[in-house]
């Protein structure tokens, strides 16, 4: 729900988790690029933290990216989910599911934590590439 990385999120503590009005949000150093971010979490991230008991410093229990990887793979094969699915999966369906939304890609760079556009780009002339496959599925009715 918010398109962290996962050493991000293993490193997320209940301190990072601030309010700004009447949201939530996330105040934390990001490992990769080495700056301060501020992300504000969607209602339903804010929902889940509220129910959560601050029992650690942490805000998840720390397991592996391997770890969590495998339970993820168990929840796609319960699901019948074939295709191959990692914690990281969910970084790029959060840009994607934005970007389907009509979020400006600059919001949305913001979001992911790219440091430069054109890695959110990517992500936009894929999807576009998908839409033109799909209208392209269309049949054809005039003949």
């Amino acid at each position: 729900m918010t398109g962290l990385r996962y050493s991000d999120v293993q490193g997320l503590r209940w301190k990072d988790v601030k309010r700004n009005g009447k949201h939530l949000q996330l105040e934390f150093h990001q490992q990769k690029t080495d700056t301060h971010e501020r992300l504000p979490l969607c209602a339903e991230a804010e929902a889940l933290m509220r129910g959560q008991k601050h029992g650690g410093e942490y805000v998840f229990k720390e397991d592996s990216n391997q770890k969590v990887n495998v339970v993820i793979k168990r929840w796609c094969k319960n699901a019948k989910i074939k295709k191959p699915v990692s914690f990281h999966s969910a970084r790029h369906t959060f840009c994607v599911l934005l970007l389907t939304k009509d979020v400006p890609i600059y919001s949305v760079q913001q979001l992911m934590c790219h440091s430069d556009i054109n890695t959110t780009k990517v992500y936009a002339d894929l999807l576009n590439k998908t839409k033109f496959k799909a209208v392209r599925k269309m049949p054809c009715i005039l003949a």
